[in-house]
């Protein structure tokens, strides 16, 4: 098994939360929420839209309002949160984490469209459907909800009309809400990974309507949300590593922390994340390595096991590491002639037992070991690159306290990564916003009844923000 700083990834654990699940997952949110350096999330939702050119056009306008349109139309199926609690030793000195990982798996009342790629992307990587549409937690998105206080206010479909008043389902409607609250009154760090279309989803579906312009958006968001880290941008700020998608970052510094020991993490315990392990053999696919994704899916041959990929990198490197070093011992040994080594012509290396082309059976393809896209492993996958970022390039969690960060190029506070930009999505208040952020974030008159429900929003003290103790 691959080992997450010391740690099988077998025990990494995840509470999947569903509308039977029992309501005191309610009250451990909330102690962890407050507790917490920062905050990982991620989401899956059901389509990008028949034109997935309009979401990455190039004026941000343009983008903006495209990406408003996929929001409105389509909607969350999960959404993941992993929390990352400092965790004081006295006698460590490595940072260490407590993490708890939670994957709500949400149905909206409303009706959506979905995209048939987007289905087929996330049945080929195990999301159960039936769990979605027995026990999903439904919820009506907060962009789509009118203010109590209007008398004209009613469910604006048949669907919302449906929705119960009372019950689990919206106890845990009403914590989804609240759970973002609480994050924003304790002025807690969100960690997204490539997070535009995230942040816009999250802000639609639990905070209030988007704005009709990016300047808005970016205003009110900064408003609720003070410190946004997204870490594919704080990649490429850094230059770290030339392939930034998510679940290359992942295992590629899974093997850096062995050597590094940057920080500890310790698992709530909950019973283990399943990941699936199959056999690595046959050949790396050359698109799903450079982009992390690959147009054939599931039936194309090559392999799209992320730590295949990696150990192929390595041989490489080995590879050419060796060859280096002989041709630095045959210049030293004068076997360098008019400026051409000579070298005896090696002999093809034999293919890997358990090796194919694309011309073998499908069946016989390669599967990825481990499925990243679901919403709770992914945050924590998010969280855990943060977390080796954070101690290795030693920028503070605030944005407050990046005094001089915010002023050289290596700022990573509020910016969220633009595919096919230069610069980042900045998020903060512009001169020209009247948009005031207090209509945002406000729940329904009815509360549920339940006393786990009114736990979170009574523990929103916000906590001192600095690393863990040493």
């Amino acid at each position: 098994q691959r080992r997450v700083h010391g740690m099988a990834r077998t025990d990494i654990s995840c509470v999947h939360v569903y509308e039977d699940t029992d309501d005191s997952v309610v009250s451990t949110i909330a102690n962890a929420i407050c507790r917490s350096s920062f905050i990982a999330l991620d989401t899956e939702f059901t389509g990008f839209g028949s034109d997935r050119r309009k979401i990455g056009a190039s004026h941000l306008d343009e983008r903006y309002a495209a990406i408003s349109d996929l929001v409105k139309e389509y909607s969350l199926v999960q959404l993941g949160l992993s929390i990352f609690c400092p965790v004081e030793q006295s006698e460590c000195l490595i940072p260490t984490y407590e993490v708890s990982t939670f994957n709500f798996n949400i149905l909206s009342l409303a009706d959506f469209r979905v995209s048939a790629s987007n289905m087929k992307f996330l049945a080929d990587n195990c999301f159960d459907f039936q769990a979605l549409f027995s026990r999903g937690i439904r919820f009506v998105a907060a962009g789509t909800v009118k203010s109590t206080s209007d008398p004209a206010a009613a469910p604006t479909t048949r669907s919302a009309a449906s929705a119960p008043s009372n019950g689990s389902s919206t106890v845990k409607q009403l914590c989804l809400q609240t759970i973002f609250r609480q994050i924003s009154s304790c002025n807690v760090p969100i960690v997204l990974h490539n997070g535009l279309i995230d942040a816009m989803f999250i802000y639609h579906s639990f905070c209030g309507p988007l704005p009709k312009h990016v300047n808005n958006f970016a205003a009110v968001f900064s408003d609720l949300f003070p410190t946004v880290f997204d870490t594919k941008f704080i990649n490429d700020a850094y230059g770290y590593c030339k392939t930034s998608f998510l679940e290359y970052l992942f295992g590629k510094i899974q093997r850096t922390c062995k050597h590094k020991e940057l920080f500890n993490l310790q698992f709530s315990s909950w019973p283990p994340w399943p990941l699936k392990t199959e056999p690595r053999s046959g050949q790396v696919c050359v698109q799903y390595a450079q982009y992390g994704h690959c147009r054939r899916g599931v039936s194309c041959p090559d392999s799209h096991d992320i730590e295949f990929i990696l150990d192929e990198e390595e041989r490489l490197e080995e590879r050419r590491a060796s060859k280096r070093q002989r041709q630095k011992g045959a210049m030293e040994e004068g076997s360098v002639q008019d400026g051409t080594i000579n070298e005896c012509p090696s002999a093809p290396s034999p293919a890997p037992e358990g090796s194919f082309t694309s011309a073998d059976s499908v069946s016989n393809r390669i599967v990825p070991s481990t499925k990243m896209h679901s919403a709770g492993f992914d945050a924590f996958a998010t969280g855990f690159v943060f977390a080796f970022f954070h101690h290795k390039f030693k920028f503070p969690l605030l944005a407050e306290d990046d005094v001089i960060g915010q002023q050289s190029q290596q700022a990573v506070h509020n910016r969220l990564f633009l595919v096919g930009k230069d610069m980042p999505f900045l998020l903060c208040r512009s001169a020209y916003c009247t948009i005031p952020s207090a209509q945002f974030l406000q729940l329904p008159d009815s509360t549920p009844t339940d006393s786990e429900a009114s736990t979170i929003t009574d523990q929103s003290s916000p906590v001192n923000r600095s690393q863990p103790q040493s």
